[in-house]
């Protein structure tokens, strides 16, 4: 007859989770800014009211998200999870995290080499599952071509307007000069 050996279960209550949020808006204006403070806030509530859950932070940036250069706040965030400090980030969709699909593929997979989640609320969506992948670059992608395209249309504007500085459209002073 075989014999019948009984594991005890495991006493150790399971480690809680340090969780950070990361927050960006583009600009300085006052709507963003009341939103940034309002996002900052949330996720700080939000963090401390999970009991499995520690706060470990919240990492906020202004800025554009297309490229990681001048987002000091979330390249902090990155060294702090390089350094075992953060398990899981926060963010409230793929584009605030970042708008450049090669910059945010490679911080996702840098990410979940070190075993670090990034869960992103708006899309449901948790960055560990490899599968995740594809339907992240499908939406930084769109991001990105979205930022692009809205550059394009201001310089557009701007070469319009100075192509007739008759117009009523013709308001902006650029760097200085003005129209004698």
């Amino acid at each position: 007859m075989g014999v019948t050996r009984i594991i005890p279960p495991n006493s150790k209550t399971p480690a809680k989770l340090r969780v950070a949020a990361y927050c960006r808006i583009s600009t300085r204006s006052s709507e963003q800014q009341s939103s940034l403070m309002a996002q900052e806030h949330y996720y700080e509530d939000h963090i401390k009211q999970n009991p499995i859950w520690v706060f470990a932070g919240v990492y906020s940036d202004i800025g554009s998200g297309t490229r990681i250069k001048g987002r000091s706040r979330f390249k902090a965030l990155l060294l702090a999870c390089k350094h075992g400090k953060v398990d899981m980030i926060l963010t409230k969709s793929a584009h605030r995290f970042a708008r450049n699909t090669v910059d945010a593929l490679k911080t996702i997979r840098v990410l979940r080499r070190w075993n670090i989640d990034i869960y992103f609320e708006q899309e449901d969506i948790h960055s560990l599952y490899e599968h995740s992948e594809f339907i992240l670059t499908l939406i930084c992608a769109r991001a990105q071509e979205e930022s692009f395209s809205k550059s394009e249309d201001i310089k557009w504007g701007l070469r319009k307007s100075f192509e007739n500085p008759d117009s009523k459209y013709y308001q902006r002073i650029c760097y200085g000069y003005t129209r004698n």
